[in-house]
């Protein structure tokens, strides 16, 4: 065989390694969100039952994919101030990580909820949401206020905690995630 050719299949061995490569790499990596986690976060009618704070539809699709960090929040629960204070610190503390916020205040209207949230320090590094048909904790049978759920990549709850002071369970987790 002559050298021209040997050359020739061995740049075409480099590009279909580098192809392959590629497709692990990258389509590999990607998860699949279960369709049940899909249903939690789902609008359904013409209403929007997710809305931020200015009111506009929430979709909850730019969140798929990536570990989410829920917790439910109420204006009219006495210990959501804090809880939410202590959410943000724990927020920040994980800034530059893979891993979303989310505080999901639970079965009000965007106008009650706003007042509460114009009422407590700003939360930066937290992705306020209301639920105005207390649809998530519905689907997800919660029952406790306040209530944090940890999503992985995939959508499956890893981790489910009632009441305050969960901080250190939660850090501890998204540690051991990201270990992975």
């Amino acid at each position: 065989m002559p050298f021209k050719h040997k050359i020739i299949i061995f740049v075409l061995s480099l590009v279909v390694l580098a192809v392959v490569y590629y497709a692990w790499t990258t389509l590999g990596s990607r998860s699949v969100v279960k369709e049940e986690t899909k249903e939690i976060f789902a609008t359904t009618g013409d209403e929007a039952v997710f809305v931020d704070k200015s009111g506009q539809s929430v979709s909850f699709d730019k969140y798929f994919g990536q570990i989410m960090v829920v917790t439910t929040w109420a204006s009219w629960s006495p210990s959501t101030k804090v809880e939410l204070e202590k959410f943000q610190a724990l927020a920040s503390d994980f800034a530059n990580q893979p891993v979303v916020f989310i505080a999901l205040g639970r079965d009000q209207d965007r106008t009650q909820a706003q007042r509460f949230l114009d009422s407590i320090p700003d939360l930066p590094a937290v992705e306020v949401i209301i639920d105005q048909a207390d649809q998530f904790n519905a689907k997800v049978e919660g029952f406790a206020m306040p209530e944090t759920v940890l999503f992985d990549k995939n959508g499956d709850i890893i981790l489910r905690l009632y009441g305050d002071n969960k901080q250190a369970e939660i850090s501890q987790k998204l540690d051991e995630l990201f270990a992975r």
